[in-house]
């Protein structure tokens, strides 16, 4: 920002002065101020008045005073500058100057009072739009000031777009940095604001205080579709733009059609934030994509997908060459029309464990329990790249088998017992425990979890036991019933060792066989219903 010459200032001052409703304060705004002003440009300036609506004048200064400097002042009511800076009366005709650099001349208090009033309902519109976009994964964006700043700018400049040659000359211009700095320090005030309400988290991502982001706590909801928002604030701004009495319509015209000659006269400015201000928006771990896995195998060869897991599994295996090295990624599809085997699911533990159907939902709870339940100790494969728009997500590929495949063996299944215990003992269920979601790395025998989607705090820690031994059932069909007795009984003393024995002795009620026993073979809940009874027996000695 470079403050107008003190002439230039004063020749303002007097000029404004004596309009009408007496002058509370005057800001200096536009290509003067950001420097990118030729020699013939105007001086901007907004002048707040005691009352009156919003009124444009073309003044030229005295030759005295201010060597025949040209004017263009818009003036405006106090009252009605805050109504547009809080709820975009006059379509932010006056408001919106206030996102870009501007310096006060006089009546500080009263501009910065809009203009907090301006970004802080900036900042609130962009949360509920990002929460209409993303849903249930919003809150796991990070978002820097320069976001807020870009994204409204870019819908601003699509109401009237000849704004983006400003836009562009004043961030990519000689003055770009301290402009952005400006900018970005006063939208980073909205949002620290908010973070005192706990509406926004501040986030800081390098741990030194220099990379300050911001995450969304309470995402305000959308109080009708945001296209509908921009058509209508697109009509009050035209309407207060005309009716300011700057120029006739035909000279309107004449002045867009200038403008745009300026703006493809700049075109060899490039404002990449500008023109996709989400590219600034990224997540605690992975990236951020809108073009699905695409970002993960740039300068790769060709990629070759085959499916993992069971044939109504969501989740396949991209394999591809990138830099003379192999490289493969498991990526999981939540569209895919497998994902309505969750309606079955939910309709059959219905009362007794709530099971999330949408694919932006589970999406979501991967995400977050993937993070979140590592950070307590336990194993999860590393998140790659996430597309909620999608949704996918790649996950970085763990070398192992799953634990259907080792049943026999002992270790591995009281290590699952150890984990599950450990979960429940910090309030978090699964919901989804089939042996084929637990994978035992090679080498190493670590044990991953590598399906959370259903994972949550709360919900019902017997249904985790029970429908897991339920689960082992079938594979005795394979592996034979000792095999499967072993590794049942080894599952139970690792829980009993971390775990409660309340929630093994809930696991024995029928009303958590029902729901699976269409799975089941005569006979083969019995068994496992035995074998959890004579666990408990044996503890009670």
């Amino acid at each position: 920002m470079i403050p107008i010459p003190e002439d230039a200032a004063r020749e303002a001052m007097e000029i404004a002065s004596s309009l009408p409703g007496g002058l509370l304060a005057l800001v200096a705004y536009g290509s003067q101020v950001a420097g990118y002003a030729s020699p013939e440009s105007d001086y901007d300036l907004i002048a707040v008045t005691g009352r009156g609506a919003a009124r444009y004048r073309y003044v030229r200064g005295s030759s005295g005073g201010g060597g025949g400097m040209y004017f263009s002042i818009l003036s405006v009511g106090v009252d009605r500058l805050r109504a547009d800076a809080e709820r975009g009366a006059l379509g932010e005709f006056v408001a919106g100057r206030f996102l870009n650099p501007y310096q006060v001349l006089v009546g500080g208090e009263v501009v910065e009072r809009a203009a907090a009033a301006y970004r802080r309902r900036v900042v609130m519109e962009e949360l509920s739009r990002l929460a209409a976009a993303y849903g249930q994964f919003a809150p796991e964006l990070l978002m820097p000031p320069e976001y807020f700043l870009f994204s409204k700018l870019r819908r601003r400049a699509r109401i009237y777009p000849p704004a983006r040659y400003s836009y562009v000359r004043t961030y990519s211009g000689p003055e770009g940095r301290r402009n952005l700095e400006f900018s970005a320090s006063r939208m980073r005030e909205a949002l620290d604001s908010l973070a005192a309400e706990g509406i926004v988290e501040a986030v800081d991502v390098d741990g030194g205080g220099a990379g300050i982001l911001y995450r969304a706590l309470r995402p305000p909801i959308p109080r009708r579709p945001p296209e509908l928002e921009t058509l209508s604030l697109a009509v009050r701004q035209y309407a207060t733009h005309l009716s300011s009495g700057r120029v006739s319509p035909r000279v309107f015209l004449e002045e867009l059609s200038s403008k745009a000659r300026r703006s493809r006269a700049a075109g060899a400015l490039e404002l990449p934030e500008l023109d996709n201000p989400r590219r600034l928006l990224s997540i605690p771990e992975g990236m951020l994509s809108s073009e699905g896995i695409r970002p993960l195998l740039e300068g790769c060869g060709d990629a070759r997908s085959r499916p993992l897991g069971e044939f109504y599994s969501t989740t396949r295996v991209v394999e591809a060459y990138c830099g003379g090295r192999g490289v493969r990624v498991v990526v999981k599809d939540y569209s895919s029309p497998w994902g309505a085997k969750w309606i079955m699911a939910r309709v059959a533990a219905a009362g007794i464990r709530e099971m999330r159907l949408t694919s932006l939902e589970r999406l979501s709870a991967e995400y977050v329990f993937t993070r979140s339940l590592r950070a307590t100790g336990l194993s999860t494969p590393r998140i790659l790249l996430v597309d909620p728009g999608k949704p996918v997500m790649a996950r970085e590929y763990v070398e192992g088998v799953v634990l259907e495949k080792v049943v026999g063996e002992e270790e591995p299944f009281r290590e699952l017992g150890r984990l599950m215990g450990r979960l429940h003992s910090i309030g978090v269920t699964l919901g989804d425990v089939k042996p084929s979601n637990f994978l035992v790395s090679r080498p190493g025998a670590s044990l991953y979890l590598i399906d959370c989607e259903q994972a949550m705090l709360g919900g019902s820690a017997p249904w985790d036991v029970a429908s897991f031994l339920y689960f082992l059932a079938p594979l005795g069909r394979r592996r034979g019933w000792d095999a499967v007795r072993r590794s049942a009984i080894s599952f139970l003393e690792g829980y009993s060792s971390t775990g409660e024995l309340a929630t093994l002795r809930s696991a024995l009620s029928a009303r958590y066989l029902a729901p699976l026993s269409p799975l089941l073979q005569p006979g083969e809940g019995a068994a496992i219903a035995g074998v959890l009874s004579q666990f408990l027996s044996s503890r009670r000695t």
